[in-house]
């Protein structure tokens, strides 16, 4: 079971230093996390990502974590 994700953002970017100090993950990630299923297509994914402002997508299957597609591989999957 995925309890959150933790993103650049939440940890207050370069300087979020202030911000992560004596902090734990589960201080900081974000609890509601949006994830896709390994039968969601890649334009699906793109708009999840693109809808929500995420840098990343978790992909499950019965309650557990196959892998994670970022923004990065889909820009990665379009430069080709």
């Amino acid at each position: 079971e995925i309890a959150g994700i933790l993103s650049d953002r939440d940890l207050g970017g370069p300087r979020g230093s202030g911000l992560r100090r004596g902090r734990t993950v589960a201080q900081l990630m974000t609890p509601q996390v949006v994830s896709a299923l390994r039968t969601t297509t890649v334009r699906q994914a793109a708009n999840l990502l693109r809808g929500r402002s995420l840098g990343c997508l978790p992909v499950v299957e019965d309650g557990k974590l196959l892998g994670i597609v970022t923004v990065s591989d889909l820009l990665n999957l379009l430069g080709r």
